[in-house]
């Protein structure tokens, strides 16, 4: 009887550990990497515009690159009265390389549009006005005598005066004279003798007079 109780128990405690189920494993739930961060991207500042340079009142088209010559210099039959014009304006200003003297003047009274005005450029030791016969004065070390023609008189006065040049190293003074019998006169002083160059310009007709530094 003993064998067959032990045999029975056996039978018992193997049923019974055959039933036991092994727990389920663990799931480890995966770790997420956090979201990336977006860093946003940084735009550049607007670009600011430059204002463009400011251009001299003497900046005239007129070629940079014709010749210098040396003084004295004649052009366009002077002094022969081709044309009827009217000295409107007179400016100067300083470039790298040269000086600019810019003669404006009103268009031709007859209407001819390629009537030129003549002209005469001079370096002197004293100016003498063509109408009185008097001394020009005029500050700096060398006198230019510019004298032109085919010139109306002015309704409002017979000279012109416009005394020392402000923000100009070569042109000193500039004294504008007449006109006279159809002569003009324009005077100027300079810091030194320089080779000189003439341009004539249209609309409007400028006579355009550098001298070389």
């Amino acid at each position: 009887m003993k064998r067959w109780t032990i045999i029975a128990a056996a039978a018992l405690l193997a049923g019974c550990n055959a039933t036991e189920t092994t727990p389920a494993t663990e799931t480890t739930p995966a770790e997420t990497s956090p979201a990336t961060e977006t860093t946003p991207a940084e735009t550049s500042p607007a670009t600011e515009t430059t204002p463009p340079a400011e251009t001299s009142p003497t900046d005239e088209t007129a070629p940079a690159n014709d010749p210098f010559q040396a003084a004295p210099l004649k052009g366009n039959d002077f002094p022969a009265l081709n044309t009827s014009r009217l000295i409107t304006d007179i400016r100067a200003g300083e470039h790298d390389d040269f000086a600019r003297l810019v003669i404006e003047l009103s268009e031709d009274a007859s209407g001819k549009e390629d009537a030129s005005v003549g002209y005469s450029l001079d370096y002197v030791t004293e100016a003498i006005s063509d109408g009185k016969g008097e001394p020009i004065k005029v500050t700096g070390e060398k006198i230019l005598d510019i004298r032109l023609s085919g010139i109306l008189m002015p309704e409002e006065a017979k000279t012109r005066p416009f005394g020392e040049v402000p923000g100009t190293e070569t042109f000193t003074q500039i004294e504008s004279v007449g006109p006279f019998e159809g002569m003009s006169q324009i005077v100027i002083g300079l810091t030194h003798e320089g080779p000189v160059r003439v341009t004539e310009l249209t609309d409007p007709y400028r006579l355009v007079i550098d001298v070389e530094k």
